[in-house]
């Protein structure tokens, strides 16, 4: 995974029909969905990853980001991601 811009607000990981994406939200509004074959890209944050299998996936690619910006990884809920 690439590096992380340095105004993302929150990691978090969430579950759909296609296993565990990865989510980063910068503090300018900018959401990012990272998920499926798809490859979302954020140019802000310049980042990119993979739709994942499990949740531990999720969580060991979520964890190393979060450290690198001292955030926690926060599990979202369906109505939380809707929110954006």
């Amino acid at each position: 995974m690439e590096q992380l811009h340095p105004a993302v607000a929150f990691v978090g990981v969430w579950e759909n029909s296609k296993g565990w994406l990865v989510k980063f939200s910068c503090k300018n509004g900018i959401t990012h969905k990272l998920a499926g074959n798809e490859k979302a890209y954020c140019q802000a944050c310049q980042v990119i990853a993979e739709h994942l299998k499990t949740k531990e996936e999720a969580m060991e690619v979520a964890k190393e980001a979060a450290d690198r910006h001292n955030l926690e990884v926060k599990e979202l809920s369906f109505m939380y991601i809707n929110s954006f």
